[in-house]
């Protein structure tokens, strides 16, 4: 009984957090190929009490006439144990360094550190990833669209990178959408006024970020989200596009939350910088 009901609220967690949690990742790259991944993380401290709340509750029906002490622990967000555990997700040859509890603006969460002994062996997820709870953990069956690497050195001691975003045959699948409802004319097919209204709640606070700081100077990338040694591979910042009826429409049209679509739809929107090529070429020296 414990066990199900912790699998039932792990899976309400990943539900109801989808749109409040934001997520940035920063490589710093060496020019051997080794580095280190900074992953911040923060959910609204609203939406932490809200949930501390209801897994108390739960807890106390579960535990029964264990002692009271037991019934009102706090379950712990953002948990060390839950950065250490992360690392095997990441990659081969991926260790954990530390981690630290981080608020800001009325959010809360934790910033970790990870060292990697080969880039080209990095998996990064570009989506959020909401925080776990200790206890038992249900096994997902989406599959998170990865970021991979490949890295190389050059006889001019240059070092070129490139960032794979996209998964395959994405390139094709944009110029036929199979994940937007269409009429049969072959018009997208608009939201109703309940769908929109969950696209905003889903949406509220969301925001992604992933990007490479080699430690060098860049002699030359394919992306135009360069800032000195730095360059941005994706940022999605979902709250602006709340303001915006018309896209919002278009975007709550697909369906499965296809991060390709997506992507399509709201390069150039504010907040949003996408790289559409299927790859992110740097190349660097000292």
């Amino acid at each position: 009984m414990a066990r199900l009901c912790m699998v039932v609220v792990s899976l309400l967690l990943v539900g109801v957090t989808s749109g409040c949690v934001t997520s940035d990742t920063l490589i710093k790259l060496n020019r051997d190929g080794s580095g280190i991944v900074i992953q911040k993380t923060l959910m609204s401290s609203e939406m932490v009490s809200q949930l501390a709340y209801m897994m108390q509750e739960i807890g106390k029906q579960v535990t029964g006439n264990e002692p009271a002490e037991r019934q009102a622990k706090e379950p712990e967000f953002f948990s060390e144990k839950d950065a250490r555990a992360r690392a095997a997700k990441m990659g081969v040859g991926v260790r954990f360094v530390s981690s630290r509890k981080i608020a800001s603006a009325g959010m809360e969460g934790q910033e970790a550190t990870y060292t990697f002994r080969d880039v080209t062996q990095l998996r990064l997820s570009q989506k959020p990833e909401a925080p776990s709870i200790d206890g038992p953990q249900p096994n997902s069956t989406a599959t998170a669209s990865e970021a991979t690497f490949r890295f190389s050195k050059l006889p001019n001691g240059h070092s070129p990178l490139a960032a794979v975003l996209a998964s395959p045959g994405s390139r094709s699948q944009r110029t036929t959408p199979k994940d937007l409802e269409v009429t049969p004319s072959g018009a997208l097919k608009s939201p109703t006024a309940e769908q929109l209204e969950q696209a905003k709640k889903l949406f509220a606070g969301l925001r992604i970020s992933m990007a490479v700081e080699v430690q060098g100077r860049i002699v030359k990338t394919n992306s135009v989200y360069q800032e000195g040694a730095k360059v941005t591979l994706l940022e999605m910042d979902f709250s602006e596009l709340l303001s915006n009826d018309a896209m919002l429409q278009q975007v709550a049209a697909i369906k499965g939350q296809n991060l390709e679509e997506a992507k399509e739809l709201l390069k150039g929107l504010r907040g949003f910088k996408i790289n559409l090529d299927p790859e992110i070429q740097i190349e660097f020296s000292e």
